[in-house]
């Protein structure tokens, strides 16, 4: 099978109760600049990278936006430990103080709650599960943020092979 690597990210919007997640793909190398300046401009703040490390954090730092490398295995459920930093990020992030210190030592300023951004090298595998787990600690009946995150993985997969009809809308998008 060809990979495809996209020049821009493809970003998947879910905002549930007051928090705002973008499930991405992985930058590469030669497109973490776009990535950045596209995460930019969306108002992240912080990147949750959950996959191996395959790009420099520069361009996001540079651009004010805090990595946060926390790697599982590919199909596993994310450890305990990842699943601490997730939510206390969360809570720092949409509810918490305005200065804060995350797992993984990076400090941060959050005045105005924007998008938490989270990617693995597709976005259909753990960065979703990490917003399952989030959508369902929120309130969301387990069975429909299944479906929601099922639904994301079917329409990616119709983006990436080109098999979308004219008609159809959704919510997931390419950038500009």
């Amino acid at each position: 099978m060809v990979s495809r690597q996209l020049l821009k990210p493809v970003i998947t919007d879910v905002v549930y109760k007051g928090m705002n997640f973008i499930i991405m793909d992985s930058p590469a190398a030669d497109t973490v600049q776009t990535f950045a300046k596209e995460c930019s401009r969306l108002h992240v703040s912080d990147v949750i990278r959950v996959c191996e490390d395959k790009y420099p954090v520069e361009p996001f730092e540079n651009v004010g936006i805090r990595v946060h490398h926390w790697e599982f295995e590919d199909g596993s459920f994310p450890p305990d430990d990842i699943l601490d930093k997730w939510f206390e990020l969360l809570r720092l992030r949409f509810y918490g103080s305005k200065k804060t210190t995350s797992g993984d030592g990076n400090s941060s300023d959050h005045a105005t709650p924007g998008p938490v951004a989270v990617h693995c090298l597709a976005g259909y595998g753990r960065a979703p599960v990490l917003v399952a787990v989030a959508l369902m600690e929120l309130g969301m009946p387990n069975q429909d943020a299944i479906e929601l995150i099922r639904s994301i993985a079917y329409i990616w997969t119709l983006l990436v092979t080109g098999c979308f009809s004219p008609g159809i809308n959704v919510k997931r998008k390419e950038n500009e």
